[in-house]
């Protein structure tokens, strides 16, 4: 139907075209001719695609920002609950891996602090020249190496212990395990030993005497290495001016960064319960042997 023309700048519509409009109440036209109302129905289609196009930009738009922030708010409530060996977050995948490998019961027990990424000051007693007194520190520091599992415990991390060796007590059922970092820090000591091998050498038993030559402290250089390599410190260093007409640049290096640390008393605490003691247990006859074999190890 057609429209009334514009009367002293009122256009008057036709009762259809009042209830066209009342339908589509996002769109509007003008007019300022008596000319307009005969190209009115294309202004009317063109102004609603135009309305209609900018609200459905504006609502996908929308869309997007709120799933950001969705998205954003559940990364970073995982990134919380996450512990971090170094300054940079692991991502959520890496710390699933990781925590597989640990026992449930250690995962209860260990804790975390933040600390400097490197204590320049070294502390005592590990600042001691060699020493009964340092040499108590190391083997405190290593008399969990051997430790007590559970074959149920084993069974969680999908360890295979169909060869695994057992020992005595816990009902038949209990397995000769070492925390990775124990083994690290043996690996540690024996090139710490080696180093002071004037002081160490007519203190280290014969049959101990295989574990300070080049084949095993190669072993142990490599273990040392892999360790580094898999839990980097990706803390940022740098290097200051000094005052000397030679060398202007320092030769040492500095980090003002904190890093999150495993409490090492929670984890040191854990294993010391678990400790198989030298002459406290013994190995249980393996798949291979028709008589007991037992053996109690004698570990630095």
């Amino acid at each position: 139907m057609g429209s009334k023309p514009c009367e002293s700048g009122v256009c008057l519509l036709e009762d259809d075209d009042l209830q066209n409009l009342q339908n589509h109440s996002i769109c509007r036209y003008s007019e300022d001719s008596e000319n307009a109302s005969t190209s009115r129905p294309n202004m009317l289609t063109r102004n609603c695609f135009q309305t209609l196009r900018a609200n459905l930009f504006s609502s996908i738009t929308i869309l997007l920002l709120l799933y950001n922030a969705v998205f954003l708010s559940v990364r970073l409530a995982v990134d919380e609950e996450s512990p971090s060996c170094s300054p940079l977050l692991p991502t959520f995948e890496n710390v699933i891996k990781v925590d597989e490998t640990t026992l449930p019961t250690l995962k209860q027990e260990l804790r975390y602090v933040e600390k400097p990424s490197w204590e320049i000051v070294v502390p005592y007693p590990w600042n001691l020249s060699p020493s009964e007194e340092l040499d108590e520190a190391w083997n405190d520091l290593l008399l969990p190496t051997n430790i007590r599992v559970s074959g149920s415990e084993l069974d969680s991390v999908n360890e295979n212990r169909t060869t695994a060796v057992k020992v005595n007590g816990g009902g038949g059922d209990d397995y000769l395990g070492v925390l990775g970092v124990y083994h690290n820090l043996h690996c540690l000591n024996m090139i710490r030993r080696k180093l002071s091998w004037d002081y160490y050498e007519s203190r280290t038993p014969s049959n101990r005497l295989e574990l300070t030559e080049p084949p095993h402290l190669a072993h142990c250089i490599d273990l040392i290495r892999q360790a580094l390599l898999c839990r980097p410190n990706t803390a940022i260093f740098v290097s200051d001016y000094v005052n000397d007409p030679v060398q202007y640049t320092s030769d040492d290096i500095r980090s003002s960064a904190n890093v999150q640390c495993v409490n090492w008393d929670s984890l040191h605490g854990w294993a010391k319960k678990r400790a198989l003691l030298p002459g406290k247990y013994k190995y249980r006859v393996g798949p291979w042997y028709k008589s007991p074999d037992a053996k109690n190890p004698n570990d630095w």
